[in-house]
């Protein structure tokens, strides 16, 4: 993708932690862990991607 409109920042293993379903992105975003970039307005609209755990 040539010019995302957001971009989802975090180390390997959180990734996978919540591939996996052992942690919560929102609390991940929440704390820092889980960064994005871009417009933030995705990151609400994306909350499908996030369903609660």
């Amino acid at each position: 993708m040539e010019d995302p409109r957001l971009t989802l920042r975090t180390r390997f293993e959180d990734f996978v932690d919540i591939v996996g379903g052992r942690k919560d992105p929102r609390r991940l975003l929440a704390t820092g862990r889980l960064r994005p970039r871009g417009d933030l307005r995705w990151v609400w609209r994306s909350r499908e991607m996030f369903p609660p755990l």
